[in-house]
């Protein structure tokens, strides 16, 4: 049954094949969060291999992969297009979010696809060439064109805590191996090569259930220790993202971090967004702070920071994170060091701007990115490393490996990617990918994670990315108190660094490729 249906798919012609492998796609991005129907992206990429495969013509096989490509793009990144209801001024810009902004994504897989078409002459050899050039431009499509490094393949193995075990040791990279594997098994199993396939399929499954089962069972989630005299309380205020009035949320987040006794908590942590003024050059606001945080002895908060000192608040800013000593009136800043290309500034700027396009926050100019990753360190607190929303998808960027912290926090704004007034858009896969992202860095770093997001989901996750504490679930207010697992020895993955692991694997395919058949013989 199986042979004959993708015998009558292959004799499809023109639109209708067009039509078939563009469904796929949008089907294969169901795999990501929250849908996490994992197979459909191995079956699409091994679909639309097979297409490829037995495409004659150059045209055709780069519009199959295009289509592909662009398919799995749209079905899990659309709610990006979201971002700009926030002002009407910017409801232009929807669609070419929701259309173009998949499609330049999907560029990179386009180019793996296609090249590998030109070497068509067994399909192993054309299979792992695909392999090989997909973890490249996977790759190269988190560095190139401002870097957008969202939904790598490996990211459908967030899932469950078992199958992210193996990112200790490869991180996303390895990840997206196996799911490429995968893929290119159920290729192979459509050819005469169908034992390999299933092998192909089979082996990656089994390295990931068996090692993220025994590594899970030798910690118990109740077993690990905590950082001692830390308790943190991360606050949730579900603020929409068209509140104008910053007096306002900053009010809000006072009221519910006060709403408990706070002598037992030693880190309130706010969300991004929550203060929208320079904390730096504003003493009187840190004391604000202090007088109603207290006897909390920190905090942890979103504001902004000069970047150009004695400038004031009109000049050069950064979006940075706050840990403030209240006793002391002592602070250390870490500066967002990834910004949102188009949302928090804009990339190429000659170009953009005179075409008319302005930052949907408002301003052509002016947001300045931080240095990189930074340990901050003020006595009594233990070091805590701090990334702040877009950050969380670059991995191997997140901690300063020179000066490691003991633990994670991570603040988010996710209001900008649903619509609460609009049921089918209320829950969009944004925040939710968003927290797959979190929850992966974490096991990649073996550090425990502290997770505050307007308007959700915020949590505490332990180093191996499970669920230490109870959810604050998208849409939900209040406020959640939790101790801290410690930190785990460095991870593998933590001391290679995705560049090595990126590369290694894509020559590996390569090796595969070319030597095949000498490899058989073996």
């Amino acid at each position: 049954m199986i042979d004959q249906a993708w015998s009558n798919l292959v004799a499809r012609r023109g639109r209708t094949r067009s039509l078939v492998i563009f469904l796929v796609g949008l089907l294969a991005g169901l795999a990501f969060a929250p849908a996490y129907l994992v197979p459909l992206w191995p079956l699409g990429f091994g679909l639309t291999l097979g297409l490829i495969y037995r495409s004659q013509t150059w045209r055709m096989r780069l519009w199959l992969s295009f289509l592909f490509s662009y398919g799995y793009m749209l079905s899990s990144l659309y709610w990006i297009s979201l971002a700009p209801t926030a002002d009407p001024q910017f409801y232009f810009i929807i669609p070419f979010a929701l259309v173009l902004l998949p499609a330049a994504t999907a560029l990179f897989g386009t180019l793996a696809l296609f090249l590998a078409g030109f070497w068509r002459r067994n399909p192993v050899e054309f299979g792992f060439l695909a392999a090989a050039l997909w973890m490249f431009f996977e790759w190269r499509r988190g560095v190139d064109l401002t870097g957008f490094a969202w939904n790598r393949v490996g990211m459908i193995w967030t899932v469950d805590p078992v199958t992210m075990q193996l990112a200790a040791l490869g991180g996303v990279p390895l990840l997206s191996a196996i799911s490429v594997l995968l893929g290119l098994g159920v290729f192979l199993a459509l050819t005469q090569h169908r034992r390999f396939g299933l092998g192909l399929i089979l082996l990656p499954t089994f390295a990931l259930l068996i090692f993220g089962s025994a590594r899970l069972a030798l910690t118990p989630l109740e077993s690990q220790d905590t950082l001692p005299d830390v308790n943190v309380r991360l606050v949730q205020a579900n603020i929409p993202k068209n509140s104008r009035s910053g007096s306002a949320i900053y009010e809000e987040h006072l009221r519910l971090s006060a709403n408990r006794d706070l002598d037992q908590i030693s880190h309130v942590i706010w969300p991004e967004g929550s203060i929208r003024d320079h904390l730096d050059i504003n003493p009187g606001l840190r004391g604000h702070l202090a007088q109603n945080l207290s006897p909390a002895p920190f905090s942890l908060v979103f504001g902004r920071r000069e970047a150009v000192p004695g400038v004031g608040h009109f000049g050069p800013t950064h979006l940075s994170a706050y840990l403030i000593d209240h006793e002391r009136d002592a602070f250390e800043t870490y500066d967002k060091s990834q910004l949102v290309p188009f949302g928090e500034y804009i990339p190429y700027q000659d170009i953009f701007g005179r075409l008319g396009f302005s930052a949907l926050t408002g301003q052509f100019f002016g947001r300045v990115p931080g240095a990189g990753p930074t340990t901050l360190d003020l006595e009594g607190s233990p070091a805590v490393g701090v990334f702040i929303c877009y950050d969380s998808i670059f991995t191997g960027q997140i901690v300063d490996q020179e000066d490691r912290p003991e633990w994670l926090a991570t603040i988010t704004e996710d209001a900008w990617y649903i619509l609460p007034e609009i049921p089918l858009l209320a829950k969009t896969p944004g925040p939710y990918q968003h927290l797959a992202e979190s929850r992966l860095r974490a096991v990649e770093e073996g550090l425990s994670v502290a997770r505050a997001s307007n308007p959700g989901i915020s949590m505490v996750i332990d180093p191996y990315g499970r669920s230490w504490s109870e959810t604050l679930r998208l849409g939900d207010r209040g406020t959640l108190d939790s101790t801290i697992p410690k930190a785990l020895p460095r991870p593998v993955y933590s001391r290679v660094g995705p560049l090595l692991w990126y590369i290694g694997l894509s020559l590996f395919f390569l090796i595969v490729t070319f030597f095949y058949k000498r490899i058989a013989r073996l």
